[in-house]
């Protein structure tokens, strides 16, 4: 569950891939695009959100450990890395800015 302007909301979606290692979990989209993005900033928001609540729904679940978020371009094989920071503004634009209900 998160917040969303003060109300909970159940989130939903299938991780693709799922990296657990010593240090951090590392969690893989793969996204079908014909036009692939070349920054992250291009990525759409859609996109850069669902990273973004993966992201906040896992950290609880491995505590101490980094996520890290990738979205991985089947068109032309390549792989984006969706930084913290923009998975925080990416929340921060759908209205997500409270943690995560315990």
């Amino acid at each position: 569950m998160v917040h969303v302007n003060g109300q909970e909301h159940a989130v939903s979606g299938q991780i693709d891939r799922l990296l657990v290692r010593e240090d951090r979990v590392v969690v893989i989209d793969y996204k079908t695009n014909r036009l692939v993005p070349r920054t992250e900033a291009e990525a759409p928001l859609a996109y850069r959100s669902q990273m973004a609540l993966y992201a906040r729904l896992l950290q609880p679940l491995y505590p101490g450990k980094t996520v890290e978020t990738l979205l991985l371009w089947t068109a032309e094989p390549s792989i984006m890395c969706i930084s913290e920071a923009m998975r925080q503004s990416a929340l921060d634009e759908i209205g997500v800015n409270q943690p995560i209900a315990p």
